[in-house]
């Protein structure tokens, strides 16, 4: 499966950031969740993510960012895998694992958390 434009700068973002990673929510003052990360690369390529007063991002996964959701392509909003033998990407992040090794696992598999791939026009999308 070949990776569209979205879900490599979102991998890419992953192996590379220096951001605190924190659990639970999107982002905190701690830091972000590996989908806290999705939503800073998605509105760095001009899509709609929704933030508090403060510019915080708003909630636990991309079911509260609908536009993100849509933009990377994956099947839910928790990053749960088709396969369900797979660890849900809301829980690889809240259990510990690095931000590098989620990509990892996501790279490893990404039929099982991605349903759009390079063929799809993802660009409706945009604000």
């Amino acid at each position: 499966m070949k990776l569209t434009e979205a879900q490599e700068a979102w991998l890419q973002d992953l192996e590379t950031t220096d951001a605190p990673q924190t659990r639970s929510a999107l982002e905190n003052d701690y830091g972000f969740c590996c989908l806290g990360r999705a939503c800073v690369v998605a509105r760095q390529h001009g899509i709609a993510v929704n933030c508090d007063m403060v510019g915080v991002l708003k909630g636990i996964s991309l079911n509260d960012q609908g536009p993100v959701l849509k933009w990377l392509g994956l099947g839910s909003g928790h990053g749960d895998p088709k396969d369900a033998d797979l660890p849900l990407l809301v829980n690889l992040n809240d259990n510990g694992n690095s931000f590098k090794k989620i990509a990892a696992i996501i790279r490893a598999n990404p039929e099982q958390y991605f349903v759009a791939h390079e063929s799809d026009n993802r660009d409706s999308v945009k604000a």
